[in-house]
């Protein structure tokens, strides 16, 4: 059975409190060490996440409608209005109704347009905070580069050799996850396999952020944000599992998506089908295909 979806506020988790207290909340649930077998384990781990999850960062009203990040109930206001005045102009046939009306329309539009150079401008401002130190200067150079004002005419040139900062950076950030070959032990007692914590904290930080989470409907952040406590305990998981124990019955559901690729609707082979697997499922695949390797 798939659960119902829960939509948190994972964007709050940029915030160092709001992480450190996410991680403290997990901490402090997470504290029982014996199981019946995978399944129970894996059950409440789940379970957990989402408690935290829901305590520290909260859930987000349902985005009914046309609501997104570019819309408030200012342009809502005008939106309404706008629709008085298009069933006034088809009412009376008055052209004085379609001109107000047409000039509604186009306020709407500024409106929206101004939101999403403010909501731009906020972003780009997070990342140079985030990149932080004296390469942030040339990282938003690059940043500023590709913004729809320049209309694309930045150098390519130029765009390589920021390419090659940002990409220097990155690397900085993440070297303890990097350069690591002996990812798995092997135990001289028959087949048994041992994988370290850092097997699976590499695994899981190769994983993309916003990402569907499908089945069990945990995201990859939670994870990722959930500290050490949750990676020992996903790592004990993981070392059963590939030691022959139960695959817990949810990792074996996917959700499959038939997506139109072309031509006639109403033919099967112009569409290609998706199947999302449960975040655990995800990490467990990156395991094994290290292992193989």
């Amino acid at each position: 059975m798939v659960d119902k979806k829960r939509n948190y506020n994972i964007e709050s988790l940029q915030n160092k409190s709001t992480k450190f207290l996410y991680q403290q909340t997990l901490n402090n649930k997470l504290n029982q060490n014996e199981f019946t077998d995978t399944e129970e384990r894996y059950n409440y781990l789940k379970s957990y996440i989402h408690e935290a999850a829901k305590e520290a960062l909260g859930e987000k009203e349902d985005n009914k409608g046309r609501k997104t990040i570019s819309w408030d109930a200012e342009i809502e206001k005008e939106r309404q209005n706008k629709k008085q005045l298009l069933l006034n102009w088809v009412s009376t046939k008055d052209y004085n109704e379609k001109v107000q009306h047409k000039m509604a329309q186009a306020k709407i539009r500024r409106t929206v347009t101004n939101h999403r150079n403010i909501f731009r401008d906020k972003k780009c401002l997070e990342i140079q905070l985030y990149l932080g130190s004296k390469k942030s200067s040339d990282s938003w150079k690059f940043i500023k580069n590709i913004l729809p004002s320049n209309s694309g005419k930045s150098q390519l040139n130029k765009c390589r050799y920021m390419g090659k900062i940002l990409l220097q950076n990155l690397v900085e950030d993440h070297k303890e996850c990097l350069g690591k070959n002996e990812m798995f032990l092997e135990e001289g007692t028959g087949n048994i396999i041992e994988i370290d914590s850092d097997a699976v904290k590499h695994a899981i930080m190769r994983m993309k952020t916003r990402r569907a989470a499908g089945p069990g409907d945990i995201l990859i952040e939670l994870i990722k944000s959930g500290g050490q406590k949750l990676l020992e305990m996903i790592t004990i998981l993981h070392n059963k599992i590939i030691n022959g124990e139960k695959v817990p019955e949810e990792r074996k559901v996917a959700i499959i998506t038939s997506i139109h690729m072309k031509g006639d609707k109403r033919k099967c082979g112009n569409y290609r089908v998706i199947a999302v697997t449960s975040t655990f499922s995800r990490i467990y695949g990156h395991i094994e295909a290290k292992l193989v390797e």
